[in-house]
């Protein structure tokens, strides 16, 4: 397991009060094969994996100013390094599983913010890519042919991303959003990476789209 490199120990980190919800939501989930995850993934022109940290709550809690309690999708964050369940991703569907739900947050953190583990750990050698979605890492495996790949929710993630013992070349599949929230950070984490005396690459998708766009598109 990819453990992170030497580092002061942090103080204490308090929970935050999402994290039992998510806990709990988790917890009544089953398992996405045979549900509306499918549905959706193959509506964004994308498989769910066998091995894959997803599940699916037919009414999971959503914020009421956002829209209606319904189905979603939800991953596992884990600790970068130590693997430490951390918190749930949730993406709300439609009551079909076509596309997202409809009104804002239609995708919510719910805990401590971490990597989605779309790949095992064991099949983590000494390469690795970062993207910031789900479906922009699954697109990457899937439609690219490039592999392992992990999720690291959002451009934040990614700049925070740690120096992992093990990993000694890193590929960071950037976002080139309007704001150049996803190269910057990229910039980031591939300077800390490479000050770390780690190989790190940036590749970036058109201006304006991500990975899972490309996808989408071609196929």
């Amino acid at each position: 397991m990819p453990r992170c490199a030497s580092q002061p120990a942090p103080g204490p980190t308090l929970e935050p009060a999402s994290a039992d919800l998510g806990r709990r939501l988790w917890q009544e989930a089953s398992p996405a094969a045979g549900t509306l995850v499918p549905v959706y993934l193959a509506s964004r022109r994308l498989t769910l994996p066998d091995d894959a940290p997803l599940r699916f709550h037919p009414a999971a809690w959503r914020n009421r100013a956002n829209g209606l309690t319904g189905p979603a999708m939800l991953a596992q964050m884990t600790d970068p390094a130590t693997a430490k369940p951390l918190g749930v991703h949730v993406t709300y569907l439609r009551p079909d599983g076509s596309e997202k739900a409809e009104g804002a947050g239609a995708k919510i953190k719910l805990g401590r913010a971490g990597v989605v583990r779309l790949v095992p750990d064991e099949e983590v050698a000494e390469g690795l890519g970062l993207a910031e979605g789900i479906e922009t890492a699954l697109a990457t495996m899937q439609h690219f042919q490039w592999a392992p790949v992990w999720a690291a929710g959002d451009a934040g993630s990614i700049a925070g991303f740690p120096v992992l013992n093990g990993i000694e070349e890193l590929t960071v599949f950037a976002d080139s959003d309007d704001r150049g929230a996803g190269l910057g950070a990229a910039r980031k984490c591939a300077s800390r990476w490479a000050k770390a005396g780690r190989l790190a690459r940036i590749t970036a998708a058109p201006a304006g789209s991500d990975f899972a766009d490309l996808a989408w598109r071609a196929a």
